[in-house]
This record gives structure tokens, C-alpha cells and sequence, in this order.
């Protein structure tokens, strides 16, 4: 559970809506033992001394945390359940690093930090193969809220 209510309740919308809950947790639990990593966490905390643009560090850390899960596992990942993944490990690495002083997470911060994330991704893959994910995770989505309304009704 995360100490910043504003983190946990995105974490916890991206935990909900992951499209392959197994893979997720699988992936968030191998990118948590590399982030925790004391040189790597040192590694993305001093990235920058401008507190600002900390969470941008983090984010780009974050996909550079992927690429290795990524390449670990021969690129066999769901790509979808990687992203997802990432977003949850971001928001523990800004609430740790909010443990510990270095940043103060708000919207903004929050919402930066997202928008890096993205960012880092869209350099990291290329825009066609990020498109490709975003629309894999807005159709699980879409089916998501579909059986949702049916169990419903």
C-alpha cells in the first residue's frame, strides 16, 4: 500500500484495469527487485538535482527498467501488460522517493511524471508499435467495461 493516497489510487485503477492481471503481477514483482536495487534506485534519483524534473528521471528509469524485464525475457512480454506494469512501478518509485524526502508527488507532479513515462516509451519503441499498445489496452479496456455493464444487467 502506498503512502500517498493521490498514488495509490492511480496505481490502483491500473492494477483494475490491467488486461492480463498474471503477467502484470509478474511483471510488476521482477521490476520491483530491479528498482529496488539500491544503485539503480540511486541511479534514477540522481538523475537530476532539480526536484521538478525528478519524476521525468524516474519515468525515463522506469522504461529503462522495462527494456531490461524486456530483454530478460527474449521480448515474449505482452507489451500491453508491460506498460501497465511500468505505470504501477512509477508510482511506487515517485511515493518511495516521497518516503524519503526527495520529491512531493501532486497532480502536477503526477501528471508530469506520466506524461515522461509515455514519452520515454514513445522513444524507446517508435510511435508505430506505442500505438499498437495503446489500442491493445483501450480494446481490453472497452471489453472490460462491456462485460462489466453485462454482469450487471
Amino acid at each position: 500500500m502506498l503512502k500517498n493516497a493521490l498514488l495509490q489510487q492511480a496505481r490502483t485503477l491500473v492494477e483494475a484495469g490491467a488486461t492480463n492481471k498474471k503477467a502484470f503481477a509478474k511483471l510488476v514483482k521482477a521490476g520491483t527487485k530491479i528498482a529496488r536495487d539500491k544503485a539503480a534506485f540511486e541511479k534514477m534519483c540522481q538523475c537530476t538535482d532539480n526536484p521538478e524534473a525528478l519524476a521525468g528521471g524516474v519515468a525515463h528509469g522506469i522504461v529503462d527498467v522495462l527494456e531490461i524485464i524486456a530483454g530478460k525475457t527474449r521480448r515474449t512480454v505482452p507489451k500491453d501488460a508491460l506498460v501497465q506494469a511500468g505505470m504501477a512501478l512509477l508510482f511506487d518509485t515517485l511515493d518511495r522517493m516521497e518516503q524519503e524526502g526527495r520529491i512531493k508527488v501532486d497532480k502536477d507532479a503526477l501528471a508530469k511524471a506520466t506524461l515522461d513515462y509515455v514519452e520515454a516509451l514513445l522513444h524507446k519503441v517508435g510511435p508505430d508499435k506505442l500505438s499498437d499498445v495503446l489500442s491493445q489496452l483501450e480494446s481490453a479496456s472497452d471489453q472490460q467495461q462491456t462485460a462489466r455493464a453485462g454482469a450487471v444487467h
